[in-house]
């Protein structure tokens, strides 16, 4: 497998080398032709996924490309490209299941640009597929083999969350944040687990924190309604929520709360 996957990410250098060769002793264009003739027939019949991995590039339309991918990928090729370039493509249209099948077998093979960041990537298709188990299983064995980054605990800050392991979640959002101090995504959390954990005071620290530091807050005005409303203060409650069901109407795209929720908890304070 080892010797098949050396042939295989070789390849594209063996090209290479045959265009360099060709310029430094002057070959004829028949020649040049002949040789890259040759090799795509090689690479055609030894390693069909590759081949279709490469002919993939030369289109644009997203649905040849993920045709040709597919086709690339039904190869087992020994190569990451063609599972990561699938996956991105189904990641873009939030086809999360298939993306974490097609990442399955592609950190499988050990190559060197399978290594963290698909690790994340495969992950996180598991949380939004519905599989959270899997994806703190990956992200916890991660930051046990050294991977500190704040992407990793973000994610695994979010998928315990996701999970109800609000205990747990909380020491990894807060991890993410002294990884990036300047960064609003663990301190949104936060306050989600302050939230649920009836720590209304802190959490409406962090949604005060986090609507200074966005450039357009939306769902956090909910949010801090919500937490004032907690803590009985009615007018600043109101205040907030009024404020979060104007942007939600103006922006719902930013928000998971939709705007009726929103207008629901407004009228309980009116």
């Amino acid at each position: 497998m080892k010797i098949k996957q050396l042939w295989q990410s070789s390849l594209t250098w063996i090209l290479l080398l045959w265009c360099i060769l060709s310029i430094i002793y002057h070959c004829s264009l028949w020649m040049v032709v002949s040789g890259v003739v040759i090799w795509v027939i090689i690479i055609f019949i030894s390693a069909p996924g590759v081949f279709w991995n490469h002919w993939s590039h030369f289109t644009f339309n997203q649905q040849k490309k993920e045709h040709w991918l597919t086709k690339a990928v039904s190869s087992r090729p020994q190569i990451f490209q063609p599972y990561l370039s699938l996956a991105t493509i189904y990641i873009r249209n939030k086809r999360w299941a298939d993306a974490a099948a097609i990442l399955e077998p592609a950190i499988d093979l050990n190559h060197p640009r399978s290594g963290p960041d698909a690790r994340i990537l495969l992950a996180i298709a598991y949380r939004e597929s519905g599989n959270n188990d899997k994806a703190i299983e990956i992200l916890t064995n991660l930051t046990s083999q050294g991977v500190k980054s704040f992407v990793v605990y973000m994610n695994l800050a979010t998928t315990l969350f996701k999970n109800g392991k609000l205990e747990e979640a909380l020491p990894a959002a807060e991890k993410a944040r002294s990884l990036d101090v300047k960064s609003s995504q663990p301190v949104l959390l936060m306050g989600r687990i302050h939230f649920e954990q009836h720590e209304y005071q802190k959490a409406k620290d962090d949604y005060e924190w986090s609507i200074k530091h966005l450039s357009w807050p939306v769902e956090s005005y909910y949010w801090l309604g919500r937490s004032e409303l907690e803590l009985n203060n009615l007018k600043a409650a109101q205040e907030n929520l009024q404020t979060a069901v104007n942007k939600i109407k103006d922006d719902p795209e930013m928000s998971d709360v939709p705007v009726a929720e929103a207008e629901e908890w407004l009228k309980k304070i009116g």
